[in-house]
């Protein structure tokens, strides 16, 4: 891991949660937070009392919830939650190893060529709801409170290596915050219910939120 890389990210992701993350945000978001709390809940008890498939509408809630069907294959799909199913009992996975397992062999390209895709967000859902005391979540809106571009090499591996060095970074930043803004993160469990949610993963919404509203300003100066 890049040392200096990751200082640079510790410093930025601090400074965010230290000038954006306050009462106010956390009104401002409120609805949106609750939601995201209540349905995840429903999720993750759903998972590791009953598992992937005894409730019959887990996988189509869980696809919607993170927006799955719309960027992947069938095939994909099948492999995915019979794996997260797989998991269901277990505490801790390796990351790359998991990737290159789901890399999406049947994607499309923009042209509806068929074509391999590295689907690492997703994979980062499917580690968080194992287990998300250890697992955060890599996507969009994270990447973009982080700063992170989105890996371009053109060799698989290569990718794989590279978001895999990315969320190692989310990982140890977040182990910073924690520290740093525990009273953050209380002040956010006094407001909101979060029987059941880790610490890590009060800090994965609250980054996820933030990385919504860099997202919306960005686009409303364009």
């Amino acid at each position: 891991m890049d040392t200096l890389m990751l200082e640079k990210k510790v410093k930025h992701v601090l400074e965010h949660f230290g000038k954006e993350v306050n009462d106010d945000f956390f009104q401002r978001n409120y609805i949106g937070i609750s939601s995201t709390l209540s349905t995840y809940l429903i999720l993750k008890r759903a998972y590791h009392e009953k598992g992937v498939k005894f409730y019959g509408d887990f996988i189509n809630a869980f696809s919607l919830f993170y927006g799955i069907k719309r960027f992947v294959s069938d095939e994909f799909m099948e492999k995915y939650f019979n794996k997260m199913e797989t998991l269901r009992n277990t505490d801790t996975c390796d990351i790359r190893d998991l990737t290159e397992y789901l890399v999406d062999s049947n994607a499309r390209d923009r042209n509806k060529q068929k074509t391999e895709k590295v689907q690492f967000s997703f994979v980062t859902k499917l580690l968080n709801i194992m287990n998300d005391a250890k697992y955060p979540i890599y996507d969009l809106n994270v990447a973009t409170v982080f700063g992170f571009a989105v890996p371009y090499q053109p060799d698989i591996k290569d990718k794989i290596d590279k978001y895999v060095e990315l969320y190692e970074i989310i990982q140890r930043v977040y182990e910073e915050v924690l520290i740093v803004y525990a009273d953050r993160i209380a002040s956010f469990r006094k407001m909101f219910d979060c029987v059941g949610v880790t610490d890590l993963r009060v800090v994965d919404i609250i980054t996820w939120k933030l990385g919504e509203e860099l997202l919306k300003k960005r686009s409303e100066h364009k």
